[in-house]
C-alpha cells in the first residue's frame, strides 16, 4: 500500500487545523467577556477536537489560559485559582516563560474575587514585570487593567490612573503581538477608566469614557451591559434622570442575553441598586429577591450579603425599621464570619443610624464604636496588602540587580582570562596602524588635522535612541518635550539653549531634530515631573518659540512611536488625558 498520498494529506491538513484552532481561540477570547457561558461551551468543543488531534504545548497552554479567564467571568473563582496555579507551574516546567504572566493575572483575579489583596497585588506586579521582560503587550494590558481596577476599589487613584493610561497606550500593540494568548476587549479598559473617573469625582469624563466604550464593535452582551450600567450610575449622579433611566432600560433589555445564573443575579442586583436611587423601590426589591435566591442556592455568601444590605436600604427608604435591622443583622453575621471588615463597617454604621433615628443613642453609640474598630481593621488589612506589594517590587528589583551583577562578574572573568591575548592583539594593531600612517604620510602632503568626534556629532535621533535603550535597561522613566524654535536668529538660539540648560539638570539634554525643532530629553522624569518641568521652562521661551508636545516612554515604544505620541499630545491636554 502506498502511504505517500496519506502522508501528503496529513501534511496539508495539520497546518490548516492549527490555523483554524488559532482563529477559533481568538474568537473565544472576545466571546468570554461578552457571553462567558457560550465561550465555555465552545472551549469544551475545542478540547474534544484537540483530544483527537493533539496540539502543541503552546496551543494547550493558551487553551488553559482562555479557560481560566472564562471561569473568572462565570464567577468560578476557586476553580480559576486552581487552574491558574497549574498553568503557571506547567508553563515554567515546559520553558514557556512568556505564558506565565497570563496565568499569574488570572490567579490574581481569582484571589481578588475573595478580596485577598495580599496575594493578588504581588502577583500582578510579577505579571507586569514578566510581560515587559518577554515583550507581551497582551499580558501587560491584562495585568494593568486589573491592578488599576483594584487600586480604584481601594481609592488609590494616583496609581490607578497611571496603570490604566499605560494599558490604553499599550493596547495599540496588542493586535501586532506575534503569538496571541488572551487579552480583554478595549471597552473593558474604557469601562475601568470611566469607573475610576467616576469614583474620583470626574463624573462627566467618566461618562464620556463609558460612552466611548459603547461605540466599540466588541461592546456586546455582558460588556455592553456593564458599560450601560456604569453610564446610568454616572448620569444619575449628574442628576440627568431621563438619561439614567434610558440607559438602565437598555441594560435591562440585555438581560435575556445573559445565560449564566450568577451573571444574571449580579445584573439584577446592580440594576436594582440604581433603581433604588431612581425611586422605583418595589421593582428593585423584586429584582433583589431574585438575585438573593440564586446566591443562596449557590452558597455565594459574599454576594448574598451585599443583596441583604441593599434590601435593608430599600426598607429604610420605606420607613420599615424592623425589616431593615433584620437584614443588617444578617449582613453583620456574614461579614464577621468572613472577616470582611470594610463591609462590616458599612453595615454597623447603617444599623447605628437606625437606632439614632429611633432615639436609642446608647445602642447607636455602641454600634458606632464597633464600626470604628472594623474600619481600623479594614485599613490595617489594606495597608498590609500594600506593604507586601512594595516588598515584592523590592524583591524583583533586587533579583534583577543580582542577575546583572552575576552577568557582569562572568564577563569580567572572561575578560581577565583573555587579557593577554587582547593586549598582544592590540599592540600588533597599533604597530600596523603606526607603520601604515607613516607610509601614507611619507607619500602625501600633510593636511590639517580633523576635529575629534564627540557625543555632539551624534544626531538627535541617535541621542534619543540611546536614551530610550538606557531607560528600558535601567527600568526608569524617560520623558521628552518637543520645542519649535522657528524664526529665531543664531544668537537668540544660543541664548535660549543657555537659559534652558541652566534650568535643567545635568542628566537632561537638548538635541536638535531639525532646523526648527528641539527635543528635550528628561531621564528619570515621570508624567508628574514632566508637568513641573514644562511649568518651569515656559517663562524662558521667547516669541517665536513654543512647546508643541510631550510624551513619556512606554516599554514597547520606538523612536517613531514616542515622537508621534509627543506630537499628538499637545500641552493643552489635562494630566488625565
Amino acid at each position: 500500500m502506498d502511504f505517500r498520498p496519506l502522508l501528503l494529506g496529513l501534511l496539508l491538513w495539520c497546518p490548516a487545523l492549527l490555523a483554524n484552532t488559532e482563529a477559533t481561540m481568538d474568537e473565544i477570547n472576545t466571546l468570554l467577556y461578552q457571553y462567558p457561558q457560550q465561550a465555555n461551551e465552545q472551549l469544551i468543543q475545542l478540547e474534544q477536537t484537540l483530544a483527537q488531534a493533539p496540539a502543541d504545548e503552546q496551543t494547550q497552554l493558551r487553551l488553559s489560559a482562555l479557560k481560566c479567564f472564562t471561569l473568572l467571568e462565570l464567577g468560578e473563582f476557586q476553580a480559576a485559582i486552581n487552574l491558574a496555579q497549574w498553568g503557571d507551574a506547567n508553563a515554567k516546567k515546559l520553558g514557556h516563560e512568556q505564558a506565565r504572566p497570563y496565568f499569574q493575572s488570572c490567579l490574581a483575579d481569582g484571589y481578588s474575587g475573595f478580596d485577598d489583596l495580599e496575594h493578588a497585588m504581588p502577583l500582578l506586579d510579577s505579571a507586569i514585570s514578566l510581560a515587559r521582560h518577554h515583550q507581551q503587550p497582551q499580558a501587560l494590558v491584562t495585568a494593568l487593567r486589573l491592578r488599576g481596577q483594584l487600586d480604584t476599589d481601594n481609592e488609590n487613584y494616583g496609581s490607578a490612573i497611571e496603570d490604566l493610561r499605560l494599558a490604553l497606550d499599550a493596547y495599540d500593540d496588542v493586535p501586532s503581538q506575534r503569538q496571541h494568548w488572551t487579552w480583554p476587549p478595549k471597552p473593558y479598559l474604557l469601562a475601568a477608566m470611566g469607573n475610576l473617573l467616576y469614583a474620583s469625582g470626574d463624573l462627566t469624563r467618566g461618562l464620556e469614557y463609558n460612552q466611548q466604550g459603547l461605540e466599540d464593535d466588541t461592546a456586546k452582551g455582558k460588556i455592553r451591559q456593564v458599560l450601560l450600567i456604569n453610564s446610568a450610575r454616572a448620569a444619575l449622579t449628574l442628576k440627568n434622570y431621563n438619561l439614567s433611566a434610558s440607559l438602565l432600560k437598555q441594560a435591562k433589555q440585555l438581560l435575556p442575553e445573559i445565560k449564566s445564573a450568577k451573571d444574571l443575579a449580579t445584573s439584577y442586583a446592580t440594576i436594582a441598586s440604581i433603581e433604588l436611587e431612581l425611586g422605583d423601590i418595589g421593582n428593585a426589591q423584586d429584582m433583589l429577591r431574585l438575585a438573593l435566591n440564586t446566591f443562596d442556592h449557590e452558597n455565594n455568601s459574599l454576594n448574598a450579603m451585599r443583596v441583604h444590605r441593599l434590601l435593608a436600604k430599600s426598607y429604610l427608604m420605606q420607613g420599615q425599621q424592623k425589616q431593615a435591622r433584620a437584614e443588617l443583622e444578617t449582613v453583620i453575621k456574614i461579614t464577621e464570619d468572613k472577616e470582611r471588615y470594610n463591609e462590616l463597617d458599612i453595615a454597623l454604621t447603617m444599623l447605628a443610624q437606625t437606632y439614632a433615628d429611633a432615639g436609642d443613642f446608647k445602642s447607636a453609640y455602641a454600634l458606632s464604636q464597633r464600626a470604628a474598630t472594623a474600619a481600623a481593621k479594614a485599613n490595617t488589612s489594606t495597608n498590609a496588602a500594600r506593604i507586601l506589594q512594595y516588598k515584592a517590587r523590592l524583591a524583583q528589583q533586587s533579583t534583577a540587580n543580582t542577575q546583572a551583577e552575576l552577568i557582569e562578574e562572568d564577563l569580567q572573568q572572561k575578560y581577565r582570562f583573555n587579557w593577554l591575548y587582547a593586549t598582544m592583539l592590540m599592540l600588533t594593531l597599533i604597530l600596523v596602524a603606526v607603520a601604515l600612517a607613516l607610509f601614507v604620510r611619507s607619500g602625501r602632503p600633510q593636511t590639517a588635522p580633523q576635529n575629534a568626534v564627540s557625543d555632539k556629532a551624534q544626531t538627535g535621533m541617535e541621542r534619543l535612541e540611546n536614551a530610550m535603550q538606557h531607560a528600558k535597561r535601567g527600568n526608569y522613566p524617560l520623558s521628552v518635550l518637543l520645542l519649535e524654535v522657528s524664526g529665531a536668529t543664531e544668537s537668540q538660539l544660543e541664548q535660549l539653549r543657555s537659559r534652558l540648560e541652566q534650568s535643567l539638570r545635568e542628566t537632561d539634554a537638548i538635541v536638535a531634530l531639525g532646523a526648527e525643532d528641539w527635543l528635550v530629553l528628561l531621564p528619570y522624569t515621570s508624567n508628574k515631573g514632566l508637568e513641573r518641568v514644562m511649568a518651569q521652562l515656559s517663562p524662558l521661551l521667547h516669541t517665536g518659540t513654543r512647546a508643541i508636545g510631550h510624551a513619556s516612554l512606554q516599554q514597547f515604544d520606538s523612536c517613531a512611536s514616542l515622537l508621534k505620541r509627543a506630537s499628538c499630545r499637545g500641552l493643552s491636554q489635562s494630566s488625565l488625558a
